[in-house]
């Protein structure tokens, strides 16, 4: 899909970084999108359409009914993450971006189809409370954030 948009003259990104795959035979590190099903494009009002045309482009993504562009500061530091990866052969874990009081459901693991909230995010680790509202009681429960997804994907 980047070749179709370079082909228009569109500049484009796809953030790659190590991601370990597994064979029956063997594992093998291999580029992996970081963001699964995104590609960045840098472009104009007046060529997004243009852009969303394209072959393999599902959308652009919206909010509020218009196009959310990225601000230049987040495709930076992800530009950096991506090199620092690069050059030391981490492999991150990717996952939504979870904030506190948001409402999430346990998308694997022993707690999988769980829902509660995110009380409190430490690196690759979350805690999540369900609760009773009606008798004012509740549980907290530490699980790996990659494991979580918003309620609303839910």
């Amino acid at each position: 899909m980047e070749g179709r948009l370079r082909e228009r003259e569109l500049e484009s990104w796809l953030p790659l970084a190590p991601r370990e795959s597994r064979w029956h035979d063997r594992t093998k590190v291999v580029e992996w999108p970081l963001f699964p099903g995104y590609v960045f494009v840098c472009t104009v009002a007046a060529r997004l359409a243009e852009a969303a045309a394209v072959a393999g482009v599902a959308g652009v993504v919206r909010a509020g009914g218009r196009p959310a562009p990225i601000p230049e500061e987040e495709i930076a530091t992800v530009r950096e993450v991506v090199a620092i990866l690069a050059a030391d052969g981490t492999i991150p874990e990717a996952g939504p971006l979870l904030r506190t009081g948001e409402a999430v459901r346990v998308r694997r693991g022993p707690f999988r189809g769980v829902v509660g909230r995110v009380v409190e995010r430490r690196g690759d680790r979350a805690t999540i409370q369900i609760g009773l509202d009606a008798i004012g009681q509740g549980v907290r429960l530490d699980v790996a954030a990659a494991d979580l997804e918003p309620r609303s994907h839910a």
